[in-house]
């Protein structure tokens, strides 16, 4: 993990507090500035640049946390929802965030949140020397739509998943809402995928581990994807297995 800069912004100074003790253990991640006023937080962040910010959702303002990562106009800064209220989770990662903490968070789930920030922002930096040179990032699909000759281009790396329904393929993406549906089979396009980059973990559905959040009671949650994902007997999924015990803590 390498060095990132980081503010915090909450309107309670304990809660603060308690995050300042946790990041005393991270050497990798420095909090340069730390506001309680979310005003003062915009005008700081647009002269100097962060790679993280760590923002609650009530801020007893004029101005929520979902509100302000609004007004945010950087483009490569990453969130973390640090809040008291499950129900902001859905709201949180709908708009892609990192991670979402719960008060008063653990030092073990903190240091989690950490670790995906660490992934998220090597995954986006092109040219990163961490990808392998057989990254699959720039491959495509080439969809029909509509007619013999006509096709819609999709980045590999914009999928979220696929899934078999009705003898249909469909083709989800982070960033577009439509679902494209193909005639080809699961099976077919799986043998298209780079398999280190995408995990089957049901007979008919496949995740992109880059927007992979979480696996809970029997269903995968990806991020851009507001509805939770049926997963299979892990017995059946190697690789998937696999992928949950990698780096577990």
């Amino acid at each position: 993990m390498r060095n990132y800069r980081a503010i915090i912004l909450d309107d309670q100074q304990s809660s603060i507090d308690h995050l300042m003790e946790h990041f005393q253990k991270v050497e990798q991640v420095r909090v340069e500035a730390e506001f309680t006023d979310p005003y003062r937080a915009l005008a700081y962040v647009r002269v100097n640049p962060v790679d993280l910010v760590i923002l609650d959702v009530d801020l007893q303002n004029r101005i929520d946390g979902l509100e302000w990562m609004s007004a945010f106009t950087g483009k490569h800064t990453k969130f973390i929802l640090y809040t008291g209220y499950r129900q902001f989770e859905d709201d949180g990662y709908m708009r892609n965030v990192v991670d979402v903490l719960l008060k008063p968070v653990s030092y073990q789930r903190f240091a989690t949140a950490m670790k995906r920030l660490d992934t998220e922002i090597r995954l986006s930096m092109p040219g990163n020397p961490a990808q392998d040179p057989d990254d699959h990032a720039n491959e495509y699909l080439n969809v029909r739509k509509d007619g013999k000759w006509n096709r819609r281009l999709v980045w590999f790396r914009e999928i979220t998943h696929i899934r078999s329904s009705n003898g249909y393929l469909l083709i989800h993406l982070a960033t577009d809402p439509e679902v494209l549906i193909s005639n080809a089979s699961f099976r077919s396009v799986m043998e298209m995928l780079p398999k280190r980059k995408f995990k089957q973990f049901s007979r008919s559905m496949a995740f992109n581990v880059r927007f992979f959040h979480s696996f809970t009671s029997g269903k995968v949650r990806l991020k851009h994807v507001s509805e939770e994902l049926p997963a299979g007997n892990l017995a059946n999924h190697a690789s998937f297995r696999e992928f949950l015990e990698t780096n577990s803590v």
